[in-house]
């Protein structure tokens, strides 16, 4: 490893760790694998995730592993949660560097990729946000790295299986979608270049290995309910891709639009050199191709899949960030120049953005006057670096652009922090039963919404009311026994109605319910059980005197 990407990598690092607990979990999907994790944790069983009490078969198991690990590190907490996601990143940007060097053994092209990947938003945002997708997005790149190591002779015969583990464990992360971006890789990469796939006997012992880790989990959990292989593949899988059981369907032309948005202002640098030569850049049979055709594949894939979601194509913005580094090492300073002039704009428009916020006092957005200045010092910092740096080389772009990123991080940190209602987070509202009951004892109904953080905040027992939101429409075929109806209680269900209302006399009780649902009539027969009320940005807590 050379001096210069470890200096980056360590101070990356650093970077990606500042603040990383200041911020409450996000509702729904951050606090979903937290709150897993931590019921994981307290029960020992490393093989059935279960979810306020409910088995939660969506996902393997890999995720939840290594959360499971930050809480026994240190401790169950928000930074124990997000940890092991700033490694992942870490480790994702060696890997961007290494694959580089396999591509086209380039060292300023490798080391150029690496900061620009980082430079991504989508990136800092999956260290942000506790998914499996900067968990199987470092697993896959590991994959395609260990396969161009083996077939390019730069590693021994343990790359191939270190190829079939890395995709093995892939799938243990977050199901068969792996396959998709390793095998479009390499079919691409095979045609691109017209090379035959080979077998042999350590490519079929490779194979097996593959087959026995990524489907282990599936095979132990079918061998003790023949029914649920049925479950995962046509509700976890098929539902996913056919059809919007999820409430996550988007339009087709999502992805084409989100992507551009997401690589501004490098989309300029990829229009330019790929849209701009034409026909002749794609004949064109060199490692550019490879990457350019395996995106454009793989965005069109998952654009024909009903459920999108931003982060469902993370894994694939490593391929993007070594074309562009490619196509900057041979682009003229005047056009290196007004990169470096667009994120300077883009810098000083996030100052003005965040004074605005301040002066105007927008309900919506809290930004004290400190997360200004800190801006606007931030901000100083940059400029003085980019006056600093007279010299226009891709590299200097590419640190602007990484710099940019670093402030957006940092002051989204703290906007998070102060905006726990617009991030989805109950972390204030947790503090405040807390507060009017710290007890264990007591009892905190949830009104027609699975709030997934809510026993990693509160003491006691919580009870989900399921009144026809489809997140509290839980599958419930795996249960034992019916104990999951101390937790979860049907609305339409009359020999639950005695049980909900001797929980809300009692005392110790709170009812918490989203604004939005403040209207449901439903509701008259619940809220005149409670003398008290508080209200939140989104949520109402009732309780009792």
């Amino acid at each position: 490893m050379s001096k210069r990407l470890f200096l980056f990598l360590l101070l990356v690092f650093i970077i990606l760790n500042i603040g990383l607990g200041s911020w409450g979990l996000t509702e729904s999907s951050e606090a979903r694998y937290a709150e897993i994790s931590r019921e994981m944790l307290l029960s020992k069983d490393y093989i059935n995730p279960s979810l306020l009490g409910v088995y939660h078969y969506h996902k393997p198991p890999i995720t939840y592993w290594i959360t499971t690990l930050g809480y026994k590190i240190f401790g169950v907490n928000e930074f124990g949660a997000r940890f092991f996601l700033q490694i992942a990143i870490i480790i994702q940007l060696l890997l961007v560097y290494n694959i580089a060097q396999l591509l086209f053994n380039q060292k300023k092209v490798s080391l150029l990729a690496t900061v620009v990947y980082f430079s991504f938003p989508i990136v800092l945002i999956s260290s942000r946000n506790l998914t499996t997708d900067a968990y199987l997005t470092t697993f896959i790149m590991a994959t395609i790295y260990f396969w161009l190591a083996r077939i390019k002779n730069a590693l021994g015969l343990w790359a191939l299986y270190a190829f079939y583990i890395c995709l093995g464990l892939a799938i243990l992360t977050k199901g068969p979608v792996a396959l998709l971006f390793v095998i479009t890789f390499i079919i691409v990469h095979h045609w691109m270049l017209k090379k035959r796939i080979r077998t042999s006997f350590h490519g079929i012992v490779g194979l097996l290995l593959f087959f026995g880790i990524s489907t282990s989990w599936y095979v132990f959990l079918w061998l003790k309910d023949p029914s649920f292989l049925d479950y995962f593949l046509h509700r976890q899988v098929a539902d996913r891709i056919f059809s919007n059981s999820f409430s996550r369907t988007k339009p087709f032309y999502f992805y084409i639009i989100i992507l551009p948005a997401l690589l501004f202002p490098w989309v300029l640098v990829l229009l330019k050199n790929i849209f701009g030569k034409g026909k002749s850049f794609f004949r064109r049979k060199d490692g550019i191709s490879i990457l350019v055709i395996s995106v454009v594949i793989l965005i069109l894939l998952f654009s024909i899949f009903k459920t999108k979601l931003i982060l469902y194509i993370l894994p694939l913005f490593w391929m993007v960030a070594i074309v562009i580094a490619k196509m900057l090492v041979t682009m003229e300073p005047k056009k290196l120049k007004i990169l470096n002039i667009t994120y300077a704009i883009m810098s000083l428009l996030l100052v003005v953005a965040s004074l605005l916020f301040y002066l105007f006092n927008m309900s919506y957005l809290n930004i004290s006057l400190w997360e200004v200045l800190l801006t606007l010092g931030l901000v100083s910092l940059w400029f003085f670096i980019y006056f600093k740096i007279k010299n226009t080389k891709p590299l200097t772009t590419g640190i602007l652009a990484a710099g940019f990123s670093t402030i957006l991080l940092i002051f989204g940190m703290f906007i998070m922090g102060d905006n726990p209602g617009e991030i989805n987070s109950i972390k204030r509202i947790s503090s405040f039963v807390e507060k009017v009951n710290p007890s264990s004892k007591k009892f905190v109904l949830v009104y027609n919404y699975l709030l997934d953080s809510a026993p990693f905040y509160l003491k006691g027992d919580i009870v989900t009311i399921n009144a026809g939101h489809n997140t509290t429409e839980r599958d419930i075929q795996f249960q034992p026994n019916e104990h999951w109806k101390k937790n979860l209680i049907n609305w339409s269900d009359e020999s639950q109605k005695s049980y909900l209302v001797s929980l809300l006399d009692k005392p110790n009780s709170f009812l918490i319910l989203r604004k939005r649902d403040s209207g449901d009539d439903k509701l008259k027969t619940l809220l005149y059980h409670f003398q008290k009320r508080k209200e939140f940005e989104k949520w109402i807590v009732y309780y009792h005197n």
